[in-house]
């Protein structure tokens, strides 16, 4: 019994022998690391390393690899990244075969982003194949940001980024100072170089590893334009106007066919002329008139219906003769759109809108702007108030310099009160 036991161990210890492969001990490399070079420089295990990187920068590694006389392998690996960051920063090569003696340079590239926080960090390089033993090295790498680098980190439209032609949306652009320097007089410029639109905001200071966003920006998309995705681009001006960033964000523009034949002018349709669409209005007063001139080019009379959008919870507006205008055919008429702004409204720009529709077929939406000021009558009331505080300040000092002088009459000693009329008998 027991040489049979004895017997199957045995059997079942040659089968797991003849199971195993020649090769499942994995072979010497071969390959040696002579030089790692950055951005040209060469680097060794014992060194530290400085470099500046930017937004989106690349960091340049050109790896020379060494094989003995011995290296004969397949598939080999090239790897390299950096450890310690909180985005993955890593770029490897293709697997190629190395012969004996030979010396092989590999380049790869490492997109460093610019939120990366400055401090040291480790950077790896491992040569590997499937059949061979792996070799990495470690190098330290010390990264910090550059003086002056300043990143978009988002651009928003409101209300989104589809809008009709005809029309006007708004663009507000945040912005990020990656540099170490604060920056001042930063300018934002956003174009639509297609549709011929540019608009410029500035902010006045972004300090480092702040963010800011600039103020909302109003861009008007011309009635002409067609159909189709256009590029909105955005180039931020920074350290006195010597370094730029610069991003692209698409925008939908839904071509409106009637209202670009009617700002063109083409017969039998709508033209629209408008007088001053930014003025200044104090609020708690007296409003502003925005004149507009509408003519019906058609050979049948029409009618058109003008409303006020945009301007809830700070004005009140009024279109004079009528919001309701009857054209004849080839006949003129104007149109007065009067905003007031309310005593509680913020001081400030506004922007609202002005709708021309014939039916439910909008024939174009006006841009128009508000300034609202600060009202003379509320700064006459402020001094009034304190004058009238002076006043009242005024009559309480006499009513008790009255009553101290009383005082003083009424309980002075006799012998005083003769002595003062002796002094006055002598003076007469």
């Amino acid at each position: 019994m027991k040489i049979q036991v004895f017997g199957m161990i045995a059997l079942l210890l040659f089968a797991i022998i003849v199971a195993v492969p020649a090769n499942a001990t994995l072979s010497p490399l071969g390959i040696t690391v002579n030089d790692v070079k950055v951005e040209g420089d060469s680097i060794t295990a014992n060194q530290t390393i400085k470099t500046n990187f930017e937004r989106n920068s690349d960091l340049e590694l050109k790896i020379s690899l060494q094989t003995d006389s011995s290296a004969t392998v397949e598939d080999v690996v090239v790897q390299a990244f950096i450890t310690g960051a909180r985005d993955k920063i890593s770029d490897e090569t293709d697997a190629f075969d190395v012969q004996a003696n030979t010396v092989y340079t590999k380049t790869l590239s490492l997109d460093v982003p610019e939120r990366t926080a400055n401090g040291e960090y480790q950077l790896r390089v491992i040569v590997s194949s499937p059949n061979s033993n792996t070799i990495s090295y470690v190098y330290p790498l010390l990264v910090s940001p550059i003086d002056n680098s300043v990143a978009i980190k988002d651009v928003t439209f409101s209300p989104n980024a589809k809008v009709m032609a005809g029309r006007a949306l708004t663009a507000v652009a945040r912005l990020k100072n990656y540099g170490q320097k604060d920056e001042n007089d930063v300018k934002v410029v956003f174009s639509i170089p297609e549709l011929n639109v540019q608009e410029t905001d500035y902010i006045d200071s972004i300090n480092n590893d702040d963010t800011e966003s600039t103020e909302e920006v109003l861009l008007r998309i011309p009635a002409t334009a067609k159909s189709g995705t256009y590029d909105v681009e955005v180039n931020v001006y920074f350290n006195d106007g010597d370094d730029r960033t610069s991003a692209v964000f698409p925008l939908i523009v839904e071509g409106d066919d009637y209202a670009a034949q009617a700002v063109s002018g083409l017969s039998g349709k709508t033209i629209i002329s408008v007088g001053l669409q930014t003025q200044s209005v104090a609020r708690g007063e007296n409003g502003v008139i925005y004149p507009l001139s509408l003519t019906n080019g058609a050979n049948v009379a029409k009618t058109y219906t003008l409303s006020v959008s945009g301007t809830d919870g700070w004005a009140v507006t009024k279109v004079s003769p009528s919001n309701v205008l009857i054209l004849n055919a080839g006949e003129t008429k104007q149109a007065y759109v009067y905003v007031a702004a309310n005593e509680n409204s913020a001081v400030g720009e506004h922007v609202f809108s002005v709708d021309v529709k014939v039916g439910n077929d909008v024939v174009q939406q006006i841009p128009m702007k508000a300034d609202v000021l600060e009202s003379a009558g509320s700064a006459w009331a402020g001094v009034k108030k304190a004058l009238s505080v002076g006043v009242i300040l005024l009559v309480v000092l006499i009513i008790a310099l009255g009553a101290v002088i009383l005082y003083q009459k009424k309980f002075k000693p006799a012998d005083e009160t003769k002595e003062d009329e002796q002094i006055a008998q002598t003076y007469y």
